[in-house]
């Protein structure tokens, strides 16, 4: 049966899992997406047939199996948010077992189709299949328990333990937590912060050009899109101006969003990889927080002086990535109040996997490749997720095509005029 995809605790022994007012916020968002789509990640993992299928099958379980995280339910106890896994040598057999290929018509739209829909569920949910290509491994997981970043450290674990090789790239959520909270970092945003991001009546963004009520939640879908600007021609402008890559897709996008919607205080929800530390940097777990950032967009300004403000406005944003993301609603919003709306209107994403795309060896006839999978869904109305490993920019745009179907194309547009005058003339 399908539902065998799925991880369950079921009466096995469990691993208590360590929380954070992170993972409490987006589980909360979660409970709110009746449908849990809107919360579910997935990739597929292709290794060619001329590699060892079962050391592959082994490899995948075990390191998928040392991080319980990825198979936690949660429910709240009192005001506590707690967490529940299989513990290691039974989320293993799980796992194991779900790696032998019982269903040879699973491909990408079975598997993003089925999902847990009650985020107290564990959202791990585990398929394979064998064809002449070799072996297809789906894993799918709540985007509470895992972020972009975590899934390149899983995958190159994955990689270097089928080579044999001794280096352990990933470390574990429940000992990062323990040390997080015996920091106590933690930091308070004041008033004037609140005011500067939120201080002006909307509309705040795409919102001005919603052809629905921004209480109706329409269809979702992906659109994928190319502009006629070269990464290469992008890295190179970016060093000359002295800006990031990033900060000059973000321009661009800012700029589509002032000039579509004709206002010119944009606010952006933007995704950090909130990993500062170095003992950061090798944790699987959901380190990711959302920050919104602020542009401003007069008239007449040239693409380089907006990319080096708007790089302005998201090194002043870094420094709110410990902020918890509730204390950066306005003045009597919430998560809750907001339904699973965040307090702006579109999302800027950008290579949440470098991963993707990119074969990693795993000997030398044999190379494993990892795809993520698109769910057709988005947090809020309009959301951009950029591929950086193409020839040329490129991504896609998760939208309510109630609300912006007429937006796409123009906003797309705008970018590749903006982008094009300015690199490749």
């Amino acid at each position: 049966m399908i539902q065998d995809f799925l991880v369950t605790l079921g009466d096995c022994p469990v691993t208590y899992m360590p929380t954070t007012a992170g993972v409490r916020e987006k589980w909360t968002g979660a409970m709110l997406d009746a449908t849990g789509r809107a919360y579910c990640g997935a990739l597929r993992l292709d290794f060619p047939v001329s590699c060892d299928i079962e050391r592959a099958k082994e490899v995948v379980a075990r390191v998928l199996s040392e991080h319980s995280i990825l198979a936690t339910s949660f429910r709240i106890d009192g005001a506590v948010l707690v967490g529940a896994a299989p513990a290691t040598d039974r989320l293993y057999k799980q796992i194991r077992a779900r790696l032998v290929p019982p269903y040879p018509e699973v491909d990408d739209n079975v598997f993003v189709d089925y999902r847990a829909v009650d985020p107290t569920a564990a959202g791990l949910r585990i398929a394979a299949r064998e064809d002449a290509n070799g072996l297809h491994v789906w894993i799918g997981f709540w985007i509470f328990t895992c972020d972009g970043a975590s899934i390149d450290l899983l995958v190159g674990e994955i990689a270097r333990r089928y080579r044999d090789e001794d280096v352990k790239l990933t470390r574990l959520w429940a000992d990062y937590v323990t040390e997080a909270e015996t920091d106590g970092l933690k930091m308070q945003i004041q008033t004037e912060m609140k005011e500067a991001i939120y201080g002006h009546a909307g509309p705040h963004g795409i919102d001005a050009r919603r052809r629905t009520s921004a209480k109706e939640k329409g269809h979702h879908d992906s659109f994928h899109f190319t502009l006629p600007v070269r990464n290469v021609a992008l890295a190179g402008w970016a060093r000359q101006n002295r800006v990031t890559p990033f900060a000059a897709l973000f321009t661009a996008f800012q700029r589509a969003v002032s000039a579509e919607s004709n206002i010119t205080r944009v606010v952006t929800g933007v995704p950090f990889a909130n990993r500062r530390g170095i003992g950061d940097q090798s944790v699987v777990g959901p380190l990711s927080n959302t920050v919104p950032v602020v542009t401003e967009h007069p008239k007449g300004q040239g693409f380089g002086p907006a990319a080096k403000a708007a790089q302005r406005a998201l090194v002043s944003a870094a420094g709110r990535q410990h902020v918890h993301t509730a204390d950066l609603y306005p003045q009597g919003v919430s998560p809750r109040t907001s339904n699973i709306e965040l307090p702006f209107p579109q999302l800027f994403n950008a290579w949440n996997s470098q991963t993707a795309g990119s074969p990693l060896p795993l000997s030398e006839d044999a190379s494993l490749s990892m795809t993520l999978l698109t769910n057709k869904t988005c947090r809020v109305g309009f959301e951009i997720t950029l591929d950086g490993t193409g020839e040329c920019v490129s991504g896609r745009f998760d939208l309510d095509v109630d609300a912006y179907w007429a937006v796409k194309d123009s906003v797309s547009a705008h970018m590749a005029r903006d982008l094009y005058a300015a690199i490749c003339y």
